[in-house]
């Protein structure tokens, strides 16, 4: 790996709002990474077809929702004054949205957050639109979750865990934290769950997180540049949740 700059960080960074507490949160964290990064901030906001028969004014109806949506990101608009930036409006689903716009300009890493507008808090409807997202796009997804929203200023990245499965992707996503950790001047740790319910403290247990930990370290040696060595954490539980 070469030295890591701020220049590799990251290219375009897609922002996705729907201008709920959480999106205002992952903007804001987008914003530090775009300036950090002088990279060009593109923000989109999908307008998802109206499908409800029962309005009879449905026309108009979808008309004030758009007229909103471009009032709301006026708004949003206005903290990127200082920045390289796109704003993106456009009919569709999200998903839909911020493929079209990958498709047509370079797009480095998307931030989004977890929670979207009206107080959704269940997994099946949270989760639809960033599972998606982290799941097909071809480029890094940075998600902000719900705590982070209550959060005054920007958090200081002083320690960065990277949770890995020691899989065949672990290098890249690990590169990545790598590079996280130098711009930030932040410790890393490097973790990996063992499913099971060995006795934390047996004999048998020490001897197999001592295996996992010689296999992080061969992880960070052959995939990270760092001016100070990772830690290596191994833990036993039923999922790594």
């Amino acid at each position: 790996m070469g030295p890591i700059s701020t220049d590799t960080l990251v290219g375009n960074i897609a922002v996705m709002t729907d201008f709920s507490p959480c999106s205002s949160s992952a903007l804001d964290h987008a914003i530090r990474l775009a300036a950090a990064a002088k990279a060009k901030l593109i923000l989109l906001h999908a307008i998802e077809p109206w499908r409800h028969a029962y309005f009879p004014n449905e026309l108009e109806m979808e008309q004030q929702v758009a007229n909103r949506a471009r009032w709301d990101m006026l708004r949003e608009e206005a903290k990127l004054a200082d920045l390289r930036h796109e704003v993106v409006v456009q009919q569709g689903k999200p998903w839909e949205v911020l493929r079209r716009v990958m498709e047509s300009q370079y797009v480095g890493m998307i931030v989004l957050g977890t929670i979207g507008m009206v107080g959704f808090h269940n997994d099946e409807v949270l989760g639809a639109t960033a599972q998606q997202v982290i799941r097909q796009a071809p480029c890094r997804v940075l998600s902000v979750g719900s705590e982070v929203a209550v959060k005054d200023t920007f958090p200081n990245l002083s320690q960065i865990l990277f949770p890995t499965d020691l899989s065949g992707r672990s290098p890249a996503a690990a590169s990545y934290a790598a590079l996280l950790a130098e711009r930030y001047h932040a410790r890393l740790a490097l973790m990996h769950v063992v499913p099971g319910h060995q006795p934390p403290q047996s004999e048998e247990a020490e001897w197999l997180k001592e295996g996992y930990r010689r296999r992080l370290a061969e992880v960070a040696r052959e995939s990270l540049a760092l001016t100070q060595e990772p830690d290596y954490l191994v833990e036993f539980a039923e999922t790594p949740a």
